[in-house]
């Protein structure tokens, strides 16, 4: 059940960048649909939505810290992502938002859904570190997205609303799983989930039974252990 929980929505659909940036910041048309259709699933279970924003009203300051997307519990945001100095980066309409730059999770939210490219590669040796960071805020538990590029089309979008349906019946992690095997080509469209704990007894049970009407509560430790799955 979800009734009474925080949600938070937000997009990027097109990019204001400069020369031959522009070519890397290709229009995203059907990103909007993910979250919107989330959001409509998420309501009509009794959830209350308490951040929407998108495109040119959407800045990094509403996402970092004290943003207003601190204040929910569940965020699902769908942008370019990519990685970047300070390790994964969103594209948002005129700048891009480093994540791990600080601040973010302090306060909220506790599970976030980036649908968005490339969140980690596992297969990268030591992919994991630049997670290890107490510039994860002791709120963030959980994080959903993608191992691959993530597909954004009406079809694939249908995510949002499976993702919303499934979360009644299943740990958070399971549904995120099940709604992108059932919107994809095989083959592509990898999720993957990440899991903050205060060691990794405690991330492995916040990555295989966190519960959407039940959030987990904040972590004590400054650095956070990390359980995965891909």
């Amino acid at each position: 059940m979800t009734i009474g929980i925080n949600i938070g929505v937000a997009w990027s659909t097109h990019f204001q960048r400069q020369g031959l940036d522009k070519l890397w910041y290709r229009r995203l048309r059907y990103a909007y649909r993910a979250p919107a259709l989330f959001l409509e699933g998420m309501l009509a279970a009794g959830a209350n939505v308490r951040f929407v924003s998108f495109d040119e009203n959407l800045v990094d300051q509403d996402l970092g810290q004290g943003g207003e997307a601190q204040q929910v519990d569940i965020l699902y945001v769908a942008t370019h992502g990519m990685s970047g100095p300070s390790g994964y980066e969103l594209a948002l309409h005129a700048d891009d938002w480093p994540v791990l730059a600080g601040g973010f999770g302090d306060q909220g939210p506790s599970i976030v859904i980036f649908d968005c490219c490339d969140l980690a590669d596992p297969s990268v040796s030591g992919w994991d570190q630049a997670w290890r960071t107490d510039k994860i805020g002791p709120q963030l538990r959980l994080v959903l997205g993608f191992a691959s590029p993530a597909s954004v089309s009406r079809q694939a979008s249908i995510r949002g609303t499976a993702f919303a349906q499934e979360l009644a019946t299943k740990p958070v992690t399971d549904a995120w799983f099940t709604s992108i095997q059932a919107g994809s080509y095989v083959g592509t469209d990898k999720p993957i989930a990440i899991a903050f704990g205060d060691d990794d007894v405690d991330a492995q049970k916040v990555l295989d039974f966190a519960s959407a009407g039940s959030p987990p509560g904040p972590r004590t430790s400054q650095v956070p252990s990390l359980a995965w799955r891909t």
